[in-house]
This record gives structure tokens, C-alpha cells and sequence, in this order.
């Protein structure tokens, strides 16, 4: 089972470690960060026409129940209840 787990993400394009429908969260400590969805893993054509990643589009619910969507860097996110690095 970890095995096959490693394999896939072994597999997974630029190094990335998102998918859509990942729960995620911000690696920064603040107060009342969101737990949020994957939405879309965001790429544009390059010059050489090879995908570049622009980000990760995530959303999520406010505090007053309000749909939120958002677009972040890969390095500002982390699976919900995963450690951040130090």
C-alpha cells in the first residue's frame, strides 16, 4: 500500500505533490487559516511550449460561510494535517 502510494506520487508532473480534490492548508501560522479544497492545478505554455506551473487554485469557506477562490504558489501550502517544515 505505501508502496503504490510512493509510485503515484513519484509520477505526478514537476515535482508536484497537489491534486485536485486535496484538502490543504497554508504552511505560514495564522490565526484562523482555512482548511481548503484543490481546485485546479493552474499551467500556462511556455516559450518552448512546455506547461509552466502558475499555482494552485484552492477554495474554501469563510467564517461568515462565504465561497472563497484563490490562486497560491505550491510553496505556501501543505496537506491538512501535515507538519511543516523547519
Amino acid at each position: 500500500m505505501i508502496m503504490d502510494m510512493y509510485n503515484l506520487i513519484e509520477k505526478q508532473p514537476d515535482g508536484l505533490f497537489f491534486s485536485p480534490g486535496d484538502t490543504v492548508t497554508l504552511k505560514q501560522e495564522l490565526s484562523n487559516k482555512p482548511r481548503m479544497i484543490v481546485k485546479t492545478i493552474d499551467r500556462i505554455s511556455g516559450a518552448d511550449d512546455k506547461p509552466k506551473l502558475v499555482g494552485v487554485t484552492c477554495v474554501w469557506f469563510n467564517t461568515l460561510q462565504e465561497l472563497q477562490t484563490a490562486r497560491f504558489s505550491t510553496k505556501d501550502l501543505q496537506h491538512y494535517g501535515e507538519q511543516p517544515n523547519r
